[in-house]
């Protein structure tokens, strides 16, 4: 499932965020699945940007 979002006014968080991002981008992704790290090394060699640590 994907849950798409768009600011609710100017001084929400996700206006916020795109304004620091204008060419958009995605606020927080979930994945729940056992093979996690394997799906997080696909994201990252196709050049998804990934912050944080799993």
């Amino acid at each position: 499932m994907i849950e798409l979002m768009e600011p609710l006014g100017d001084d929400s968080p996700m206006a916020g965020f795109l304004e620091g991002n204008p060419c958009g981008g995605i606020h927080h992704f979930c994945i729940v699945d056992g093979e996690f790290l394997k799906i997080l090394e696909c994201m990252q060699s196709k050049g998804i940007r990934v912050l944080g640590q799993p």
